[in-house]
């Protein structure tokens, strides 16, 4: 069925339902109000009730039947109950015709109904009867067929369907002829609209069978109906109407008319015939079109079965012929006018040896009504020599299961069977071989079993084949590898892969030997594992060399271990002194520091404070000059002995730690032309010295070889402390880089190389460690990381700026009394000097420390104190933070050979109100001391 006319179930489940609605609509208006149906159409009022009660029952069984594959047995018993009621009632309305009798019919629901009060009133009309009994009948015998084919009901349905649009033509030419018979009751509208549809829903309930399987049939007849249909029952039917509705309207008379009506009917046959043959045309040419495609594919399939090398064969067991077709006749070698077209020439063809077997499959065949397949040799005609076929053959029953044909195909296997010959001799050849080889080979079905070994293999085990085949080899295998050896084995058959394993196989003395045992896969090109093959190596003799050899091993590990732990201590007491020389190298620098600073410095700045006294008591001209030319000389010794201090052993370390450290010498790698960029996350780190100094000095050493070897004016330095109380100092360059493994090298040809180690090794030392990243052209960064001091340190108290705010200064008595402090008697002795000579000054003590001073400021009560600030014990800052803290009306004047600001800042920040350089003392001291207190008032 096409998928058009898949909806003729829906046509028969609305003709259906229409049938059941419209008459229990009309029931149920009778009920109430009957008036408005007469509104509908006039003809309306002439329904009749057995009319509605005929049309409920048969659309009650049209529902029932509707769907084939849904009826059951009670189903189709209540439908057909149905259908025989509303066949009885148009019955014995006709008898009531036909005998002219009243049997009582009409007379049911009258006393409701509002009819016509005609003759016979509520009786069914003729018309109405005749299709309600077609139809009911149809109903009744719809799954019925004849003898011959036919479904009787169909024929019926066609005729009550026929009378019903009949009317409804009627009805829409205005002809009442057509609707009514003689002088009895016409058919109504409603009545001729219903049965029409049940009519044409018993057709579309069993579309598959009778004249209507035409109908829906995709064969060429079934097309062109349903394109037809159409306009065959539609366009009469509306030239028709146009030819009454014309002349009635009075264009034409009645001949007029008849013959319009006659040339519209040749007009839509000649239309008719006219598309029928445009159909035609089309259906033909598509028919060429698809015979074209399947000489194609014989065509493709004849090369097909050419280059597959077979034939296919038709065997007739009536007539006993045998066609062979073309590609068959070229692979035997015969031609279709030597062969003779029977069996029995057929097994002329075929070698004597086999032609017994053959006949006895095809006998067999035929007696169980199945197929057959064989081997077998032919005798060639064209060329005259053996060849092998492979004959495949089925056996076609007729309508009654006889026996009747019999057709198969035939392939050419000789290439086959030559290439299995080779490969037998292959296979002979191969065991012929590997029963030569010494090397002990194995062979394994896809089942994993053995099933093949070599004259080797049986030598050494000493045991015959048939002992062996199976799992009977596994037996030969050492106890104790033996699980092991079978559990690998299957492993890997089962995911076809190769594999290698070791284990010891039992000779034929008893004794073990060790075997390395590979097997690979052998599969087809498909992929399907046909089984596997194996060989197996006797490495009883390398198993020996590899046991001395891992014992040998052990005891060079043994060896090279006490050598580490040697190399080790031995680096150990290496990093030790070298870590002592450091310390030792520091220990001296900071000594010839201290002994430059304490004696050297000291006596320069004496030495100017002699000359600054005694320059006003000289009053010749040359004498000034030449002790103004001795001050500048003692100004630069003075300079350079601070330099060389620095050098040797920065105090800034000591005082203020390694952040102001690193910004110090951040400002000093200036003047050796390196800009020097200080990124610090901290501002005071509690380390140990030690650790401070190796820090200093390894940021130091890296500078200098930014400077040297780097190529670049800039650098920078960042510190930092994480949470695990490490501290990170990385000095960062972009210059030309180096290659980093050549850190390792300690020649000293290599510039820069011998210092990274020497940091490295003084890093290490103190338990930190360094990492470098460097390439050539994209710079270096080293990062040394060193763990840093968790005692607590103390703090500053308070600034300089809120020691001074809070400073309550109490009136200085009428000679300024002052306190000298500082480590060097020399020292105190030239400021001394300088202070006496004024007279509003009084030195009422000296101190040598940090911790006389504040002993004798709380004593002496002074009202300035001048303070040096590189004192034993406790410095000069320290003193000044603890005296300010008891004694903030004191005037503190900071003294000190270092000219640094950061000096100068930490004093202030300590609570001192100014800041003198010792070699500015004699100039300056004084003034600094008068303004001061002065400023205090």
């Amino acid at each position: 069925m096409t998928p058009a006319l898949s909806s003729l179930p829906w046509v028969t489940r609305f003709a259906a339902l229409a049938a059941m609605i419209w008459p229990l609509a009309t029931l149920l208006s009778w009920a109430y109000d009957p008036s408005w149906l007469s509104t509908l159409h006039p003809s309306f009022r002439t329904i009749k009730p057995v009319t509605v009660l005929s049309v409920l029952f048969c659309g009650l069984s049209l529902w029932l039947l509707a769907e084939e594959a849904a009826v059951t047995t009670v189903r189709r018993r209540c439908a057909q109950a149905a259908a025989a009621v509303a066949c009885l009632l148009a019955g014995l309305t006709l008898a009531e015709y036909l005998f002219n009798a009243n049997i009582g019919i009409d007379l049911w629901l009258m006393h409701d109904a509002d009819i016509d009060a005609a003759a016979h009133p509520g009786r069914m009309a003729p018309l109405t009867a005749g299709v309600t009994f077609l139809l009911s009948l149809a109903l009744l015998t719809i799954d019925q067929p004849l003898s011959n084919g036919h479904y009787p009901a169909q024929y019926a349905a066609l005729a009550g369907k026929t009378m019903g649009g009949i009317a409804l033509v009627g009805y829409f030419y205005g002809v009442r002829s057509l609707y009514q018979v003689g002088s009895f009751s016409t058919m109504s509208l409603y009545s001729a609209t219903l049965l029409f549809l049940i009519g044409l829903g018993i057709l579309a309930a069993r579309p598959a069978r009778g004249f209507m399987a035409t109908l829906v049939s995709d064969d060429l007849g079934g097309v062109m109906l349903r394109r037809m249909l159409p306009f065959a029952i539609g366009l009469p039917i509306l030239a028709g109407w146009i030819r009454i509705t014309a002349q009635r309207s009075g264009s034409y008379d009645f001949n007029f008319g008849v013959a319009l009506a006659v040339a519209a009917v040749m007009v839509i046959m000649l239309a008719s015939l006219w598309v029928l043959a445009g159909s035609l045309n089309k259906t033909d040419g598509q028919k060429k079109h698809i015979l074209q495609i399947l000489q194609q594919r014989e065509a493709r399939h004849r090369l097909a079965l050419r280059a597959g090398r077979m034939g296919t064969f038709h065997q007739d067991l009536d007539n006993q012929t045998l066609a062979l077709s073309p590609e068959l006749e070229v692979m035997l070698g015969v031609s279709a006018m030597s062969f003779g077209g029977t069996l029995t020439s057929f097994g002329r063809l075929i070698h004597p040896d086999d032609w017994g077997r053959v006949q006895a499959a095809i006998e067999e065949a035929v007696l169980n009504r199945g197929s057959y397949a064989l081997e077998c040799r032919v005798l060639r005609q064209t060329p005259p020599i053996e060849a092998w076929i492979a004959i495949t053959g089925q056996v076609l029953p007729d309508a009654e299961g006889h026996p009747r044909q019999i057709t198969g195909v035939m392939f050419d296997i000789t290439e086959r069977k030559r290439a299995e010959a080779a490969l037998r001799e292959s296979e002979a050849h191969f065991r012929l071989l590997a029963d030569a080889t010494p090397v002990l080979v194995w062979m394994a079905g896809p089942d994993r079993l053995c099933t093949w070994l070599n004259r080797s293999w049986l030598d050494y085990t000493g045991r015959t084949l048939e002992e062996q085949l199976g799992d009977g080899r596994m037996a030969d295998i050492h106890p104790d590898d033996r699980a092991m050896a079978v559990q690998l084995y299957h492993d890997h058959c089962s995911r076809h892969e190769p594999f290698e394993l070791e284990y010891r196989l039992r000779r034929h003395d008893g004794m073990y030997g060790w075997m390395l045992d590979r097997g690979v896969p052998l599969l087809t090109e498909s992929g399907v594992l046909t089984g596997y093959l194996g060989a197996a190596l006797d490495i009883t003799d390398r198993k020996h060399a590899e046991e001395q050899l891992q014992q040998w091993t052990v005891e060079l590990e043994k060896r090279v271990d006490e050598r580490t732990q040697a190399l080790q201590r031995s680096q150990s007491r290496l990093r030790a002194l070298a870590s002592d020389l450091s310390m030792t190298e520091q220990q001296e620098r900071r000594r010839l520091a201290t002994e430059l600073h304490d004696y050297l410095a000291q006596l320069l700045v004496v030495g100017r404070m002699k000359l600054s006294q005694a320059r006003p008591q000289v009053k010749d001209q040359k004498a000034q000059q030449l002790l103004g030319e001795t001050d500048d000389v003692l100004t630069q010794s003075l300079n350079y002995t601070r330099s060389l201090v620095a050098e040797l052993s920065p105090q800034i370390l000591y005082q203020f730690g390694l952040p102001a450290a690193l910004k110090w010498l951040a400002g000093q790698m200036k003047t050796h032309g390196l800009v020097v960029t200080i990124r610090s996350e901290v501002e005071r780190l509690p380390m140990a010295e030690e650790g401070a100094v190796i820090l200093y000095q390894s940021v130091r050493e890296l500078l200098f070889n930014v400077v040297k070897h780097a190529g670049t004016g800039e650098a920078e330095i960042t510190l930092s402390e994480n949470p695990e109380k490490w501290a990170a100092v990385t000095v960062t360059d972009h210059g030309q880089g180096f290659n980093p493994d050549q850190l390792l090298e300690t020649d000293r040809d290599h510039p820069g190389q011998f210092g990274l180690f020497n940091v490295q090794e003084r890093v290490e030392a103190i338990g930190g460690h360094l990492s470098l990243i460097s390439g050539v052209g994209r710079g270096t960064t080293v990062t040394i990381t060193v763990p840093i001091d968790t005692s607590p340190h103390s703090a500053l108290t308070a600034s300089a700026a809120a020691v001074q705010q809070s400073r309550t200064r109490m009136g200085p008595s009428q000679r300024l009394r002052v306190l000298l402090v500082d480590d060097h008697a020399m020292v105190r002795q030239g400021l001394r000097s300088v202070l006496d000579s004024y007279e509003d000054l009084e030195v009422i003590g000296e101190a040598g420390d940090g911790e006389a001073a504040i002993s004798l400021a709380t004593t002496l009560q002074p009202d300035v104190v001048v303070m040096d600030i590189n004192m034993p014990r406790v410095d000069g800052i320290e003193a000044t933070r603890r005296i300010m803290s008891t004694h903030p009306d004191i005037v503190i004047i900071g003294l000190s050979v270092q000219n640094e600001r950061h000096i100068e800042e930490a004093m202030l920040n300590a609570g001192a109100a100014v800041f003198v350089t010792k070699e500015r003392a004699a100039v300056q001291l004084y003034e600094a001391i008068v303004s001061t207190v002065r400023a205090g008032r």
